[in-house]
């Protein structure tokens, strides 16, 4: 009788299990985690911003996560993510974006005491770049020019410190466009380098798959993201399209 009595209690709580399995699976509201890098901070409100006001029954409660690191989906650390690599872990649900639009800038400040900056006297001007990605430095490798160490006036991972280093004078610092036109005050220059277009992946846990309300989220800001960014000025180069990545199959 004791043994009967334990199979039926784990029957019992595997049937709950399953139960509220289910009702997360087809779920119109919830709780949802969006990360991303601080680059695209300040467009996040407007990419979930068609959430708020879709059907009814559609409820959304946001948790905006903006680091610079690579975040654990399968852990659950976030939901949904904006990353600038395609990730490893097949699993996950991965979705190329259009590529965001980099360009180098300087303050008029900057300008008017060092002169415009051309790529023949480009060993003359200061930068401004990170600690742990020397993004800017890699880029002018690219092009065949290699910037001395004691070029960077500031490296910093800090995006808000490099910006405003830049619109205070200090040198040289590479942006992602849709941010620069914010800044009257800062021109571009060196235009005819073509440093970079960094690589966007919407990437979701696996749940996204089977969750009704994050699976809307995760497309609308696919999608929302194509769209601000499709409308930015100068953006150059064709868009990536859409595609989204499914697990591999398995077998036994």
């Amino acid at each position: 009788a004791t043994l009967a009595d334990s199979a039926r209690k784990m029957l019992d709580a595997a049937n709950e299990f399953a139960g509220r399995s289910a009702a997360i699976r087809t779920s119109t509201t919830g709780p949802v985690r969006v990360s991303s890098s601080d680059y695209l901070a300040d467009v996040l409100p407007d990419l979930l911003q068609p959430l708020l006001g879709g059907e009814k029954k559609m409820s959304y409660h946001f948790e905006l996560v903006v680091v610079n690191r690579t975040l654990n989906l399968l852990e659950g650390e976030a939901d949904i993510a904006i990353r600038h690599a395609e990730p490893t872990q097949q699993e996950l649900l991965c979705r190329k974006l259009t590529s965001l639009p980099f360009g180098l800038f300087a303050s008029s400040a900057y300008i008017e005491k060092h002169g415009r900056p051309r790529l023949r006297n480009i060993h003359d001007h200061w930068f401004i770049d990170g600690v742990t990605e020397h993004w800017l430095a890699r880029g002018a490798e690219r092009l065949g020019t290699k910037l001395n160490d004691e070029q960077f006036v500031l490296r910093s991972d800090s995006f808000i410190s490099q910006l405003n280093a830049a619109r205070a004078g200090w040198g040289i610092v590479g942006l992602p466009k849709h941010i620069a036109v914010q800044h009257p005050f800062l021109e571009p220059v060196l235009t005819k380098a073509d440093i970079a277009h960094l690589d966007l992946w919407l990437v979701g846990r696996p749940e996204v798959r089977t969750t009704g309300y994050l699976r809307h989220a995760f497309s609308t800001v696919g999608d929302k993201l194509n769209d601000i960014l499709a409308a930015t000025p100068d953006q150059g180069g064709p868009s990536q399209a859409a595609s989204v990545r499914q697990p591999p199959t398995v077998t036994a």
